[in-house]
């Protein structure tokens, strides 16, 4: 397929580097052998058919704009269950479905893990610039694992014969590396013992350890042990189940190994025991139960909502107008649309084609209806459904600039969310997620999107 303008346009706004490997790979034959690329680069067992097998290179510039607009609508997010509720635990409880209000004062005590919780977000780059449609935070969401095998995609030999011919030095955000520098630090600054081992927990829920690919734990470890080894320190790393750690007192251990850090990937499914011990100052937990709170959609709706109230600074205006599409939880109330009043559930009827409907605590693209690609029966049925239990949000939908990547035996057009990773407030790396333009539904990789690898370059 041809570069066309508006495919051309895209690619050089991200860099005249990733333009010309769009064009030197559309006359490449090896770069349109799909299977051949991935199976070349797949060394570390990490890679499948959802993996895309051409990277991106994204200029420098561009990657830290989409830091600072992600770090500052997931800082904003972050103290929405505050502000909505002003310390009202009752209400906040209701609102996110917490046992009692003491759950929720609980949860918000000190520590929290709120300001150095990890996540990522899901953006479109946009003719307009970025629009965030969600944002996870939670250890557990995909893409942690292209860190492993990055540099990989480099060694293909018409990458590498594409890379020596431009002159350009491509390097890559680990984010692996990121989420343990993010997490040492954290320990050192709150009085990890200098001489003591400083072990790494990654807790899994028993279906997802049984299916961590062999070889994993010595792949991380040799990451960790280079962080560790840069500030005087020794640790060891892996996967778990919360069964294989041991609670004594505020002490965590793994076997004969204390534990400083436990990375919950159970979802905040993390047992009482461990949490009161995290919240005794034993260790350090990310996210926990927290993540549960802060994830939920509904967050994005207080936010867009509270635009034009007077609760925030003109800065934060700013970025939410720029950055955040209209959203709304869903119910019958009369709300702002377009600088119109209306009544919501009519809007939902009226404007369908331009809506998206999400279900507050759903993951993974389950529980997200695109209004233009569903059936108007099933539309009315999901408003009805969203009207009746609270749980949904209503966002209007945003178009991603179109990509240019591999499609059958060519490449199409396809359209791409972008996943910056934050640990606390430090930029953590980015996957895209791209999907044919010719397909209905959610970019996601449980409906047939693929995962994509960018390299950050100069220019």
């Amino acid at each position: 397929m041809l570069l066309t303008s508006d495919l051309e346009a895209t690619h050089r706004d991200l860099s005249q580097c990733d333009f010309n490997f769009r064009r030197f790979a559309t006359e490449t034959p090896d770069l349109l052998d799909a299977t051949a690329i991935l199976n070349a680069v797949n060394s570390c067992n990490f890679l499948t058919d959802t993996f895309q097998p051409w990277p991106t290179f994204v200029r420098r510039s561009k990657l830290r704009s989409l830091a600072n607009v992600a770090r500052g609508v997931a800082n904003l997010l972050r103290k929405v269950p505050g502000v909505a509720f002003q310390g009202d635990f009752k209400a906040l409880s209701g609102f996110y479905g917490l046992d009692s209000a003491e759950h929720g004062e609980l949860l918000f005590a000190s520590p929290n893990a709120i300001d150095v919780s990890l996540g990522r977000g899901d953006f479109i780059d946009t003719e307009d610039g970025w629009r965030c449609l969600e944002f996870n935070f939670t250890p557990s969401v995909g893409g942690w694992e292209t860190s492993l095998v990055a540099a990989q995609y480099l060694q293909f030999p018409a990458i590498t014969r594409f890379v020596g011919q431009s002159g350009v030095r491509p390097k890559y955000t680990s984010t692996i590396e990121a989420l343990f520098n993010h997490v040492v630090e954290h320990a050192i600054r709150f009085g990890h013992p200098p001489g003591e081992a400083l072990n790494v927990a990654l807790a899994c829920v028993p279906e997802e350890f049984a299916m961590v690919a062999p070889g994993s734990d010595d792949l991380l470890n040799d990451v960790l042990s280079a962080v560790l080894r840069r500030r005087g320190l020794t640790g060891r790393v892996g996967f778990c189940t919360f069964d294989d750690l041991t609670v004594s007192g505020r002490m965590i251990r793994w076997g004969d190994r204390p534990v400083r850090i436990v990375v919950d990937l159970t979802d905040g499914a993390t047992p009482p025991a461990v949490f009161r011990a995290f919240k005794a100052g034993g260790f350090y937990l990310f996210n926990g139960p927290i993540e549960r709170v802060l994830s939920d959609k509904r967050n994005l709706g207080l936010l867009s909502a509270s635009i034009g109230t007077g609760t925030l600074s003109a800065d934060e205006e700013r970025l939410l107008a720029r950055h955040l599409p209209w959203t709304r939880i869903v119910e019958p109330v009369r709300t702002r649309f377009r600088n119109q009043e209306v009544f919501l559930p009519d809007l939902l009827e009226r404007e369908q084609a331009g809506l998206v409907l999400k279900k507050a605590s759903a993951t993974g693209g389950s529980g997200v209806l695109l209004g233009r690609s569903t059936d108007s029966e099933k539309w009315r049925e999901a408003c009805a459904e969203a009207l009746a239990n609270g749980h949904w949000v209503v966002q209007e939908r945003v178009e991603s600039r179109p990509y240019l990547f591999p499609l059958g035996p060519g490449c199409g057009p396809h359209d791409v969310v972008w996943g910056p990773f934050l640990c606390g407030q430090s930029y953590g790396g980015v996957i895209l997620r791209m999907q044919p333009r010719s397909c209905e539904g959610p970019i996601n990789l449980s409906l047939g999107a693929t995962v994509g690898i960018v390299f950050e370059v100069e220019g």
